[in-house]
């Protein structure tokens, strides 16, 4: 019967074996079936993002582009109204400063005559008014 037992027992073993091996395969075929189904919905998701991350990236690019163009552009116009300014500023100073000049001569002229004229007029006993 010893043998009969051990028989008995390796069938055991066996159909216990076969049956784990069975119900892990089957389980392993489960979870394959659901990560399938999972990278079959996140596929195209996946692509989705892919899409919008170009046209964000081309998007950037285009406004890269356009920000160095304008800085450019203000860059030379600041340049060249400066270049204006200074221009314009040289020209008046010399349209404006002989003329000043000018008047501020003839004005510490007529401000040292009329001094002189009073001073000669209150020595011969006016009153500097001519009076």
């Amino acid at each position: 019967m010893t043998t009969v037992a051990g028989w008995i027992t390796a069938i055991s073993v066996l159909v216990i074996a076969v049956a784990l091996t069975f119900g892990i395969t089957a389980a392993v075929l489960m979870i394959r079936g659901y990560v399938n189904r999972l990278l079959n919905a996140v596929d195209p998701a996946m692509k989705r993002a892919e899409a919008a991350l170009e046209k964000v990236n081309g998007i950037a690019e285009t406004v890269r582009t356009r920000t160095e163009e304008i800085a450019h552009t203000v860059e030379d116009t600041v340049e060249d109204v400066s270049g204006k300014v200074k221009s314009t500023t040289s020209m008046l100073e010399d349209a404006v400063r002989p003329p000043l000049v000018n008047v501020a001569s003839v004005l510490a002229g007529v401000s040292k005559g009329l001094q002189v004229w009073s001073e000669l007029s209150k020595e011969k006993g006016g009153d500097g008014r001519g009076k």
